[in-house]
């Protein structure tokens, strides 16, 4: 499935419920649980665990997948929408990449400066609306990378927005190949009791993650 965007700025992120980017700085993270309220505040609370109804909550970790119910149907830009948990912290909640939404480079090339052409060898997808000025990349890659990736499945490892800035500029001084790399414009986030809420409103079904899942581009 390959979908278009058009993004004023790569130093931008999207609020949900306008039609418009505005710019997040570095130490903001935005949430979407205004939406998803107005949309799901009538719905019986059970947890679901791939469409089963369930009184326990489910067990979420890095390398989970949450994919998109009907009740997300038009919101955007979670409708249909299969999500990779990449980070799991009860302090600091969960983080997550949507991997069904790929966009082209050419829709950003203009905020890419230098190296273009290098990037584009690699994919890209739109990964959610949380961008973080000057720094709107994350990644996945089959190589670990010490002190700079996260795994969450077997051979599949996240890079976090700052690791990926300076990937990005070994790639464009040619000390990096972007073999292996799969790039994500954004990322979703999630306080602690606001996913599991989400769950509980019918608005996720989980599942243990795998590498078919991925389909790496």
């Amino acid at each position: 499935m390959s979908f278009s965007f058009e993004f004023p700025s790569l130093l931008s992120g999207f609020v949900e419920g306008q039609n418009s980017v505005t710019e997040v700085p570095p130490t903001r993270i935005l949430h979407h649980e205004v939406v998803l309220e107005d949309r799901l505040q009538n719905v019986a609370v059970k947890y679901q665990i791939n469409g089963q109804p369930s009184h326990e909550r489910p067990q979420l970790f890095a390398g989970s997948v949450i994919s998109a119910t009907e009740k997300l149907l038009d919101v955007h830009p979670f409708d249909e929408s299969k999500i990779l948990i990449v980070k799991v912290d009860e302090r600091t909640g969960f983080e997550g990449l949507i991997i069904n939404k790929h966009i082209s480079w050419d829709s950003i090339k203009d905020d890419i400066g230098g190296g273009f052409e290098l990037l584009k060898e690699a994919p890209l997808s739109f990964g959610g609306p949380v961008m973080i000025s000057g720094m709107p990349l994350v990644s996945l890659t089959h190589k670990s990378i010490e002190g700079q990736s996260f795994q969450v499945l077997p051979n599949i490892y996240f890079i976090d927005q700052l690791a990926t800035h300076s990937l990005l500029e070994e790639i464009r001084v040619g000390n990096k190949s972007v073999e292996d790399y799969w790039f994500f414009l954004g990322y979703c986030s999630w306080g602690w009791e606001q996913l599991f809420h989400e769950i509980a409103q019918g608005a996720w079904n989980v599942s243990k993650g795998n590498f078919e899942q991925l389909e790496w581009p």
